[in-house]
């Protein structure tokens, strides 16, 4: 079998991890660095370990369930490329303005593969992927000339917009490691990891992380 199809789950908004007010997460779910006692006020829960250069008392603090629906999670809002595709609701979510209450995600229209030196079986691959992930993908990048190894000038590389920090993106990726062979996967990157086909199937929380592991922003570190 030949892997010649890259999958790169990526989003685009720059960021900094682990800054007050900023992003962090655990697990899989994302939350923001604020102090325990506002986090607690605000109906959250805080874990420690993922808020590294703040105070002691500075934590991560994360609200999966939000305003009047149990479906409804605190989620990053800023930007173009936010991991909600729903309303949102102020007022329901520790942390800064823009950590919202998401209403309804998962709700994007189907996006189209652009087909300009992006190979066909690449093309077939990735609209499995979206029928798959219906509502789930914001837009989907193939072909660009990049530095490095990338292997988006030979057009067998998938970058999937899910928007920054998204849970979707961690089940898109073992996805696509679960179905490596039929959509003949070379690698998969999500969350500043990694996955081969030679690495065999784990979760994600298990796959390498990325070389070197962070690069700068949110793009290049596949958040």
């Amino acid at each position: 079998m030949r892997f010649d199809l890259v999958l790169l789950i990526a989003t685009a908004l720059p960021a900094v991890q682990a800054a007050l007010n900023g992003y962090c997460v655990n697990g899989r779910t994302p939350g923001t660095c604020i102090t325990t006692s506002d986090c607690t006020a605000a109906g959250g829960t805080y874990q420690s370990g993922n808020c590294p250069n703040d105070a002691a008392d500075v934590k991560c603090c994360q609200k999966p369930v939000c305003g009047t629906s149990s479906s409804s999670s605190c989620r990053w809002t800023n930007g173009g490329t936010s991991s909600c595709s729903g309303s949102t609701l102020a007022g329901y979510c520790p942390g800064p303005s823009a950590f919202k209450c998401c209403v309804a995600p998962g709700t994007w229209a189907k996006p189209t593969i652009p087909s300009y030196n992006c190979q066909s079986h690449v093309i077939a691959a990735g609209n499995r992927a979206l029928t798959a992930f219906s509502g789930h993908v914001q837009s989907v990048g193939c072909y660009g000339t990049r530095s490095g190894t990338s292997d988006h000038p030979a057009g067998l590389a998938l970058d999937f917009m899910v928007g920054t920090y998204n849970p979707r993106g961690w089940a898109i990726a073992e996805w696509h490691m679960n179905n490596a062979a039929v959509n003949k996967v070379k690698y998969v990157m999500w969350g500043q990891r990694i996955w081969s086909p030679s690495d065999g199937v784990k979760a994600w929380e298990n796959w390498r992380n990325q070389s070197p592991y962070d690069r700068g922003d949110v793009t290049s570190n596949h958040w």
